[in-house]
């Protein structure tokens, strides 16, 4: 568990399912447009299945999947920084509507980019977003992301071809 810049940061455990759905559920709307190639199931067995997957890629240091909880333990959403390949990594966000704006995402992504660069000694991080994702593009640019457009990639979601923009952070270009 991880506590600073004002969030905390851990691994999920089976009991945050309740309150992981409940958010999940009542942003639905919202995380569908902008994250429309992740939908995951929102019943136990596939979140137990979620959270031992997420266990077992941090044991083996391939990445880490933690919850953003407010101070007082309120789950607001997640974010992910891995895998790792050849000193880069990519990072992924989710804040559930209720907090959007409020700067939680800005706070855990610095946290992330702390450990990447500073514990890990990735060179690089990436982050795929939908163009007209302002929040999330926002965060990226507050931590000095730059778009790399060779590097943008089409997804296909319910076959049809969605374009994701790919921001990189070089460990020299951080803020």
């Amino acid at each position: 568990m991880i506590h600073a810049r004002g969030v905390i940061l851990r691994l999920p455990t089976l009991g945050d399912y309740p309150a992981w759905r409940a958010l999940r559920e009542a942003s639905a709307d919202y995380l569908a447009a902008v994250e429309p190639d992740w939908q995951p199931p929102l019943d136990e067995q596939s979140f137990a299945k979620h959270v031992a997957e997420v266990e077992q890629v941090a044991r083996e240091g391939r990445g880490y999947s933690f919850l953003i909880c407010r101070p007082n333990g309120e789950l607001v959403g997640g974010v992910t920084l891995g895998p790792f390949v050849d000193g880069a990594g990519l990072l992924g966000t989710w804040i559930g509507a209720p907090f959007v704006g409020r700067g939680y995402a800005v706070r855990a992504v610095g946290v992330v980019l702390d450990i990447a660069f500073d514990t890990l000694g990735l060179n690089s991080v990436a982050a795929s977003v939908l163009p007209d994702n302002d929040h999330s593009i926002r965060v990226l640019e507050h931590f000095g992301f730059e778009h790399d457009p060779d590097r943008n990639i089409v997804l296909r979601v319910d076959d049809a071809p969605i374009l994701h923009c790919v921001y990189v952070l070089k460990k020299e270009d951080r803020r």
